[in-house]
């Protein structure tokens, strides 16, 4: 036996929304109610029989269908559909789709080359708008070498742009001469002979042990000039292609070889030939690789031929001096590969004009491009350790 009651309530609460007797029992049937239930309820809701008579249609009832909408009838005791559950769907469909039309309003992807740095814009990404580094330029969408490489008398190193130690004599001090101009190698020596041409009361400077002289014209005839030195002062009465080696600081060592190759109106032309030629001196140098270092500028040796770099370990705060000379590091390359300089912290790429190393500082925390920059901890970065000290990696 049903449960008359709740069959009752039910029927009148359908009566009161203007179903008629009939749609009611037809949804009822079609629901799996028996039709004496049915028959009793609407006689007790209504006081008077259905005057309907039918059994359960399966086919398909638009009066039916609107019933189950309104409850679904399980067993004895029917349950409702849960409208708050229907409500929450359609507020989470319309939470996606304003997701799907405001996010790019609300966060735009970076555009290259609107003149803005933007989220995730860098010099390898995005040259044009984060600029490159070093005295680098950005051309086509990469960061190259400058062509041609920075100033007359500079050459790129990595990134920066540094001067030769001379280019030309007139780069050096008075006395010294420029060797091997407009490269590395480049330095400011001694000359092994020096020619001045002089009128009377001019000056030249040569330079003799480091330490300059002046030689000085102060008589001329037809076959002889009086020269002097001025150092004690020296006087020196030559003729024309003689040769004499002088004294010039006491030491009883000759220093200098002077010569008078002529005579012409009212000038003398002369040489001097330092016979104490100092060679070259190399570049002072002190012992640096594997020292502890936390910059790169702690790391110089003083030597212009080598790379001087503080080589850190990823999550290290100190590093280790490493000084690097020409035949350590491929220039020319082809790929990055062939640019590995087996630094953590610095991202080795090959291009430019012909094509070179280049060893970029990593200085972004991004998330799986295998680095852990300088600064970065785990929570930015998960390529850093999970447990250790932020990384620590100070450029020069």
């Amino acid at each position: 036996m049903a449960d008359q009651n709740r069959l009752i309530q039910l029927v009148k609460e359908n009566i009161s929304q203007g179903f008629t007797t009939a749609q009611i029992k037809t949804s009822m049937l079609d629901s799996g109610w028996q039709e004496q239930d049915i028959d009793i309820a609407i006689l007790a809701a209504t006081g008077k029989k259905t005057g309907y008579e039918t059994k359960p249609n399966h086919g398909f009832s638009t009066s039916a269908f609107y019933m189950d909408l309104k409850f679904k009838l399980s067993n004895i005791t029917p349950s409702w559909i849960n409208i708050k559950t229907i409500a929450g769907g359609f507020g989470v469909l319309l939470i996606l789709l304003s997701g799907y039309f405001f996010y790019p309003l609300l966060f735009p992807e970076p555009i290259c080359g609107n003149n803005k740095l933007e989220k995730d814009e860098t010099s390898l990404t995005c040259c044009e708008d984060a600029g490159c580094d070093g005295d680098l330029i950005c051309e086509n969408g990469e960061c190259l070498a400058p062509t041609p490489a920075c100033t007359e008398c500079q050459y790129l190193d990595g990134k920066v742009c540094k001067s030769y130690t001379c280019c030309a004599d007139i780069d050096c001090e008075a006395g010294d001469a420029c060797a091997n101009p407009s490269t590395i190698q480049s330095s400011c020596i001694e000359l092994e002979e020096s020619s001045f041409s002089l009128k009377v009361n001019e000056e030249g400077i040569f330079k003799v042990d480091g330490e300059p002289h002046i030689v000085k014209l102060s008589d001329i005839n037809d076959t002889s000039a009086e020269v002097i030195i001025t150092s004690e002062p020296i006087i020196v009465i030559i003729s024309i292609n003689e040769t004499k080696q002088i004294d010039i600081n006491n030491d009883t060592i000759k220093d200098i070889e002077i010569n008078l190759i002529s005579i012409k109106g009212n000038k003398a032309d002369i040489t001097l030939k330092n016979l104490k030629k100092i060679e070259p001196k190399p570049t002072p140098q002190q012992t640096i690789t594997g020292m502890k270092c936390s910059k790169h500028v702690q790391c110089d040796d003083g030597n212009v031929l080598t790379k001087d770099i503080c080589s850190f370990e990823a999550g290290s705060r100190f590093g280790i001096c490493q000084n690097w000379g020409e035949g350590d590091i491929q220039n020319e390359c082809e790929e990055d590969s062939e640019c590995d300089d087996e630094l953590d912290l610095t991202n080795d790429v090959c291009f430019g004009i012909p094509k070179t190393c280049h060893f970029l500082d990593i200085t972004e925390c991004e998330n799986g491009d295998g680095f852990c920059a300088y600064g970065c901890s785990y929570e930015a970065d998960s390529d850093c350790p999970e447990t250790n000290t932020t990384a620590t990696n100070s450029t020069a």
